[in-house]
Formats: C-alpha cells, sequence, structure tokens
C-alpha cells in the first residue's frame, strides 16, 4: 500500500515530498509523488492552468531528486476538471484505485484559510478519501487530517 504524496508547483513543495518519502519509509510503503493539473472551466470554457510540459516537470524534478538520494519512487500526474476540490476529489479516487495507505498533503502555499476552507483541495480530498489523510510539515510529525481536525484547523485559520 503506497503512500501518496500530493505536490503542488510552489517553492515548499520539496519538503513536502521530503516528509512522505520518511512517512514512507517508516512506514515500509513505497511512495507515488502525484500532481494534480487543473483544467478550470469557465463559462463553459476549459481552460487548462498549466502544460503537459511544465506538469510533467513538476513531478519527474521530483523523482531525480529522490533518486539521487537513494529513495525509490513513482510519479503520476492525474487531471482534474474544475476548482481545486474537483483536484482533490480526484486525488482521493486514484488512493483508493491504487488502495494507498496514505495521503500526504502539504500546506499550501495559498494560506490556511484557502487551504482548509469547504471547496478546498485538502477539504475534498479528507473528506472523499478512504484512506488516511495527513498533513506534512518538515518541521512537525504528520497530522491526520479529519472533518473534525478541519473544522479545528478552519478556526485556527481565522
Amino acid at each position: 500500500q503506497p503512500v501518496v504524496v500530493a505536490v503542488g508547483a510552489h517553492d515548499r513543495a520539496a519538503a513536502v515530498v521530503d516528509s512522505a518519502a520518511r512517512l514512507a519509509r517508516d512506514t515500509g510503503s513505497p511512495l507515488e509523488v502525484v500532481h494534480v493539473r487543473q483544467t478550470a472551466v469557465v463559462e463553459e470554457q476549459a481552460v487548462v492552468t498549466e502544460s503537459d510540459e511544465e506538469a510533467r516537470r513538476a513531478v519527474t524534478a521530483h523523482l531525480d531528486r529522490l533518486r539521487e538520494a537513494g529513495v525509490a519512487a513513482t510519479g503520476q500526474i492525474l487531471d482534474g476538471v474544475g476548482d481545486h476540490a474537483a483536484a482533490g476529489r480526484a486525488l482521493a479516487r486514484h488512493a483508493t484505485e491504487v488502495r494507498a495507505r496514505t495521503v500526504a498533503v502539504g500546506r499550501s502555499p495559498r494560506g490556511p484559510l484557502a487551504q482548509f476552507a469547504d471547496g478546498s483541495f485538502t477539504s475534498a480530498l479528507t473528506h472523499a478519501a478512504a484512506c488516511t489523510v495527513v498533513l506534512v510539515d518538515p518541521d512537525e510529525e504528520p497530522r491526520a487530517l479529519t472533518a473534525r481536525s478541519l473544522t479545528e484547523l478552519r478556526a485556527e485559520a481565522r
């Protein structure tokens, strides 16, 4: 059962992947680096927010770095159509398909209120996932996310 780590294209993504790699090592699980490429829908028009090449680079840079550190990992690019919540549900479906032990996410570069709001990637993922979802932070132990903990985190973010 793999540990799946969701990665975005931001400056803290490497630290998130490294934290998830430690979690995978500690549980004896394979690591899968997943990037959800979003396609926004605006007035019945589909707008791709990043190219195939940009999405591929977002994953392969992590895989290359992990390989250099001696960590075996696989990568995956998923497509999500809609908002951040749709991307979270796409990742939850993938985690179910691969029978993931855990899905790891990092703190959003958009801030805690956006991350834990209803309709956010993390909120939708946590509600839709059949496995444990953890918030990984390089300076803290992984924190399991549940509907209750999301409510508490929303309150903290305000």
